[in-house]
């Protein structure tokens, strides 16, 4: 009797149906796709935050590497008295997370004396990697590193410095500011003595102390200070997952269970710790600014996505409300003519709850299909390549949908059941 009802309504009222179908469809698609981007999100987003720095830092385990501070504006920190074997760098690409190593470079730190004519000026130069190519064991092709890909908010006015014995150099725009150079012109750089005359191919903006140094090819810069096969200290770029407590303990404090556990996952501090176990005379550690920064971008997007999906499925639960209490008004004769003739509230109820169950499946399929449509075009506009839409997505877009209607059935249901039998045999209403 139910199944006869339930066909007769399909059939008779589709517009309405139609209409409740299209809140279901949108509620369940934008819930699947949202969910298919907040699980692609975190690898996404680290991929792209990965082109804006090292998030590891790889230094000699003792001695001073840094050299900072601005040239002409107070004392420029000691060099290096320990350094790190140049041999040892493609060995990063050997740990169990190597896949997740996306970048590495290496740095040479020295302080110099720049020459031009008339001036002369004490400097930090950088020897690095400026876009080198590396032939890996087990990898066709070979990758491509350095400075150019590592940090690609740097703006070079002329050419790249090359990665070869050449004789050339960068500048950053402040330090050519202020001994007014310009690009293809000659300087001296004398360290300890020994002196290398050098053509300017570009000049270095940055934002920040780059603009005061001197950039050369790590070759050059080694042949220079007498430190062949040597650097000061390596930058990697990792894609890891956001911190947690876990992630944050002391190796030393867990269990063999634990410490798996912790090994297997790709927190920055368990890459970190295997860097340096593969790279003899190392201390690496993690650049914690921009790894706890990280973690809050993502768990902020995250927590966005699961609003916008709450929001959008609230709607649909409203839109399918407004539409079946509707039908129950339109349908205040019909009801009240099925009490009269026996029907109790369950059946009434079951109708109703049966038209909700029939369009929760169908919006459910309709809103998965048109749900991985919407992932690919997310994925397009905002990360320039597709997101695929995961068959694990069908069970929550069916069960979202079947949410929001039984939600949105709920109130009208209430109203059906309380209708009188009398309504229909009032004189004219039936």
């Amino acid at each position: 009797m139910i199944l006869r009802i339930l066909k007769g309504s399909f059939r008779h009222r589709y517009r309405s149906l139609a209409l409740t179908l299209l809140s279901v469809v949108m509620g369940a698609s934008i819930a699947s796709s949202f969910l298919a981007v907040s699980q692609e999100i975190s690898n996404k987003v680290v991929r792209e935050l990965r082109t804006y720095g090292a998030n590891i830092v790889v230094e000699p385990r003792e001695g001073t590497v840094a050299v900072t501070g601005k040239s002409g504006e107070g004392s420029i920190a000691k060099e290096a008295v320990c350094y790190l074997n140049e041999q040892d760098i493609l060995r990063i690409k050997t740990i169990f997370w190597r896949y997740n190593i996306v970048d590495f470079t290496p740095y040479l730190y020295s302080i110099v004396n720049v020459s031009v004519v008339g001036k002369e000026e004490r400097v930090v130069m950088v020897g690095a990697w400026f876009a080198k190519s590396l032939s890996l064991a087990g990898q066709d092709k070979p990758i491509k590193t350095g400075i150019q890909s590592l940090a690609t908010w740097w703006q070079v006015d002329g050419n790249w410095a090359k990665d070869n014995e050449e004789p050339e150099v960068m500048v950053g725009v402040s330090l050519a500011r202020r001994l007014g150079l310009k690009i293809s012109d000659n300087i001296l750089l004398n360290y300890q003595g020994k002196i290398l005359d050098a053509r300017i191919s570009g000049l270095v903006t940055t934002g920040g102390q780059e603009e005061e140094q001197v950039f050369a090819s790590l070759p050059v810069a080694q042949r220079l200070v007498g430190l062949p096969g040597k650097v000061s200290q390596v930058r990697v770029s990792a894609i890891t997952v956001p911190l947690d407590d876990f992630g944050r303990r002391d190796p030393k404090t867990m269990s063999q269970k634990e410490l798996d556990k912790w090994i297997c996952t790709p927190y920055v501090t368990s890459v970190a710790q295997q860097i340096e176990q593969v790279f003899s005379g190392s201390k690496a550690k993690p650049v914690w600014q921009i790894a706890e920064t990280e973690g809050k971008i993502l768990a902020k997007l995250k927590m966005i996505m699961l609003m916008l999906t709450v929001i959008a499925l609230i709607s649909a639960a409203f839109g399918v409300a407004t539409t079946m209490t509707a039908s129950v008004v339109e349908r205040r004769d019909e009801i009240g003519l099925m009490k009269a003739i026996g029907a109790g509230s369950l059946q009434i109820g079951w109708l109703f709850l049966g038209e909700a169950l029939i369009i929760g499946l169908i919006g459910g399929f309709i809103g998965y299909i048109a749900g991985t449509q919407l992932v690919r075009l997310i994925g397009i506009l905002v990360f320039t390549t597709p997101l695929q839409g995961k068959l694990i997505l069908l069970p929550t877009a069916v069960g979202s949908s079947l949410l929001v209607t039984i939600a949105g059935t709920f109130f009208a249901l209430r109203r059906a059941v309380t209708v009188q039998a009398i309504a229909a045999l009032r004189v004219g209403r039936i």
